[in-house]
C-alpha cells in the first residue's frame, strides 16, 4: 500500500508541474499596491473628489472679473405728422448705432463696482433735424455698491461662506479617500497573512506525513527482524492516509486563501490561473504602545476624525452665515460719470440763412467725456426689510441644530475611536503572550516527541501513542503559526486605528 502511495505521489508532482511552473511570488508591499490601484471603490472616490474640486473652483469663479460689449443698430421708418417731420405725407428715418463696454467685478465685504463707456450715434432724415446731421453722444461712468448690514462683513467666513464649504467639503472628500484606503489595506493585508498561514500549515501537514512515514520505515524494519508484529503497520498506513487527507484538505485551503487575495487585490480574470506565493516570512516585532498618545496619535491621524472636524468647521461656516442673513438688507450706492454730445454746429451764412459751421465727431465726443468737463455724480441709500423674516430665523436655528449635530457627533466618534485603540493595544498585548506561551509549548512537544520515540525503540511505548505525539506536535506548530498571523493582523488593525496605516506600509496617493 505504501509503495502504491509514493507512485501516486510521483504522478501528482508530473501533473502537477506545469502549474507550478506558472507560481507567482508576491510580496505584502506588491498586492497593497496593486489592491489599491485597481479598486473600484477607490477610483470611483477618485471621481467624487474631481467633481467636489470643480464645485470648489465654481465659488471661486463669481469673483472673477466680467467685462461685457454690446453693439447694436437699429433703424426706424416713421410718416411725418407736422412740419418738423417733414411735407405731410413724406416718411423719414432714425437711424441709431450703440457700443457699449462694462467691467464688473464682486470684492470681499460685500462691494461690487463697475465701469461702464457707452458710445451712440443718432441721425435722422427728419425736416428738424437736417441740418443737424449725425449726433454723437459718449459716457463713461463709475458705480460702487457696498452692502451695509446682510452680506457685510470683515469676516472673509461670512462674505466667502460658499467657498470656504465648498472647500471644506473637497477636504471632506479626501478623507472619505483616506477612509477607503484604509478599509483595503486592511482587508489586503488581512488576505496576504491568510495565504501565509495556509501556506505555513500545508508545510506543518507534511513534516506530519514525513514524521508517519518516518515511524512508518522504522516499524517496517523491526517487522523484517522480528522484533514488532505486522499487524502495528496497519496503524501506520491510516495514520500515513490520514495525515495525505490533510493535506489535500489544506492544498484546498492555500487555493481558497489565493483567491480571496485575488479577490481583494481586483485582479483579472485571465490572472487567477496563476498561483500566489507568499513571499514575506512571519517576523514577529514586539511592540507594546502607550494608550494615552496612541489615542493622541489616533485623533491627529484618523480620517474619520478629520472628516468629523471638517465637518464640524462647516457646521460653524453656515451658522455664521445665516446669522447674517437675519439682517436687513441696506445698501449704498456711489455713482460718477460724464457725458458729452458731438453734433453739427449750426450758425448763418452771409445771406442770413441757417448753415452748418462745423460737422460733429466720434472723436470729438470721447475726448469731451474723458476730460469730464461735464461731471455728474449720484449717491442712493436701498433699505430692504422684511418684518419676520422667518425663513431667515428658521435657517439660522437648523444651523445651530446641525452645529450641535456634529459636536455629538465628534464626542462619540472620539469615544469610538478610544475603544478601538484600546481593543487594539490588548490584541498586541494577549498576541504576544499567546505567542511566548505557545513557542514553550512547541518545545515541549518537540522534546516529548523524542521523549516518546526513545522510550518506543526501548520498548516502553507503543507506535499508537508515538503517532498521537506527532499528532500533538503538528497541532502545536499550527497553533504558533495561527498565533503570529494573529499578531499580524492585530498589529495592522492596531495601525489602522492610530490611522497610520498608510504611512506603516508607505503607499501614498
Amino acid at each position: 500500500m505504501y509503495l502504491r502511495w509514493l507512485k501516486g505521489l510521483g504522478l501528482c508532482s508530473l501533473l502537477l508541474s506545469p502549474i507550478q511552473a506558472q507560481t507567482k511570488t508576491i510580496s505584502l508591499q506588491e498586492a497593497l499596491k496593486t489592491a489599491v490601484e485597481r479598486n473600484l471603490d477607490i477610483e470611483l472616490q477618485r471621481v467624487n473628489i474631481d467633481d467636489q474640486r470643480y464645485n470648489f473652483d465654481l465659488t471661486i469663479a463669481r469673483f472673477e472679473p466680467q467685462v461685457t460689449a454690446t453693439a447694436a443698430s437699429s433703424n426706424q421708418e416713421g410718416q411725418a405728422q407736422d412740419v418738423n417731420q417733414g411735407e405731410a405725407g413724406s416718411t423719414y428715418s432714425d437711424k441709431t448705432r450703440r457700443l457699449n463696454t462694462a467691467f464688473r467685478k464682486s470684492e470681499d465685504f460685500g462691494l461690487e463696482y463697475s465701469v461702464t463707456f457707452n458710445n451712440s450715434l443718432f441721425d435722422s432724415s427728419q425736416a428738424s433735424r437736417q441740418l443737424f446731421g449725425e449726433i454723437y453722444s459718449s459716457s463713461l461712468n463709475f458705480q460702487a455698491t457696498q452692502q451695509l448690514l446682510r452680506g457685510f462683513n470683515f469676516d472673509k467666513e461670512v462674505y466667502r461662506r460658499d467657498q470656504y464649504v465648498a472647500r471644506g467639503t473637497y477636504d471632506a472628500s479626501v478623507e472619505d479617500l483616506n477612509i477607503q484606503v484604509q478599509t483595503v489595506l486592511k482587508n489586503t493585508e488581512d488576505a496576504y497573512w491568510d495565504l501565509v498561514f495556509a501556506a505555513e500549515d500545508l508545510k506543518v501537514a507534511q513534516q506530519s506525513l514525513d514524521l508517519a512515514k518516518q515511524l512508518y520505515e522504522q516499524n517496517r524494519v523491526k517487522i523484517e527482524v522480528g522484533t514488532l508484529a505486522p499487524i502495528e503497520l496497519v496503524n501506520n498506513e491510516a495514520e500515513i492516509a490520514s495525515r495525505e487527507n490533510d493535506i489535500v484538505t489544506k492544498e484546498n485551503a492555500v487555493r481558497a486563501a489565493e483567491d480571496r487575495l485575488k479577490r481583494v487585490m481586483n485582479l483579472p480574470l485571465d490572472d487567477w490561473a496563476q498561483q500566489l506565493a507568499p513571499a514575506d516570512p512571519i517576523v514577529i516585532d514586539d511592540q507594546t504602545p502607550d494608550l494615552a498618545a496612541a489615542y493622541q496619535t489616533a485623533l491627529a491621524n484618523r480620517p474619520e476624525a478629520k472628516k468629523n472636524n471638517i465637518l464640524l468647521n462647516n457646521a460653524r461656516l453656515d451658522l455664521k452665515g445665516r446669522r447674517n442673513e437675519k439682517l436687513p438688507q441696506l445698501s449704498v450706492t456711489a455713482g460718477y460719470g460724464t457725458s458729452a454730445t458731438s453734433a453739427n454746429e449750426i450758425g448763418v451764412d452771409e445771406n442770413g440763412n441757417p448753415a452748418i459751421v462745423s460737422t460733429g465727431s466720434i472723436s470729438d465726443a470721447v475726448s469731451d467725456a474723458a476730460s469730464f468737463d461735464l461731471p455728474g455724480w449720484s449717491l442712493s441709500l436701498d433699505l430692504s426689510w422684511t418684518p419676520f423674516n422667518r425663513q431667515a430665523k428658521l435657517n439660522y436655528k437648523r444651523a445651530e441644530i446641525e452645529l450641535r449635530r456634529r459636536q455629538l457627533e465628534i464626542e462619540r466618534n472620539n469615544q469610538t475611536i478610544f475603544e478601538e485603540v484600546r481593543a487594539a493595544i490588548r490584541e498586541l498585548e494577549n498576541g504576544a503572550k499567546t505567542i511566548k506561551a505557545r513557542e514553550k509549548t512547541l518545545k515541549y512537544r518537540e522534546e516529548n516527541l523524542k521523549a516518546e520515540e526513545q522510550k518506543f525503540q526501548n520498548g516502553l511505548s507503543t507506535n499508537y501513542r508515538v503517532s498521537e505525539v506527532q499528532e500533538q506536535l503538528s497541532q502545536a506548530r499550527t497553533q504558533l503559526i495561527q498565533s503570529k498571523v494573529a499578531y499580524k493582523k492585530a498589529l495592522t488593525q492596531y495601525y489602522q486605528a492610530v490611522g497610520k496605516l498608510s504611512q506603516h506600509h508607505n503607499i501614498s496617493l
